[in-house]
């Protein structure tokens, strides 16, 4: 899908030259981010928003017990959007 190109493009942009451009970033440095429900649904809002405005999504936490659970959820939102693409651009649009 059109979005799916456009985080392709950004990830590759971002591994050669360390920029993220125009895109949606999910950001933790410190553990005020709140507990790990508060930042699984900041995760899930910015990525639903990212996708309904055709821009890529990154995450950026100096936090590390929280990267696995944050990968595993990145990963099954990518996955649900794969295949439910029309359903959340017409949920965000409501």
């Amino acid at each position: 899908t059109e979005w799916l190109e456009i985080q392709r493009l950004a990830a590759a942009d971002y591994k050669q030259n360390g920029t993220v451009g125009n895109a949606v970033v999910y950001m933790c440095e410190k553990q005020q981010c709140g507990g790990i429900g508060d930042r699984l649904r900041a995760i899930a809002f910015l990525f639903v928003t990212a996708v309904a405005n055709n821009k890529p999504f990154f995450i950026h936490s100096s936090l590390h017990h929280m990267i696995r659970s944050i990968e595993a959820t990145t990963i099954k939102l990518v996955s649900i959007y794969s295949g439910n693409h029309q359903a959340i651009s017409n949920l965000v649009r409501q």
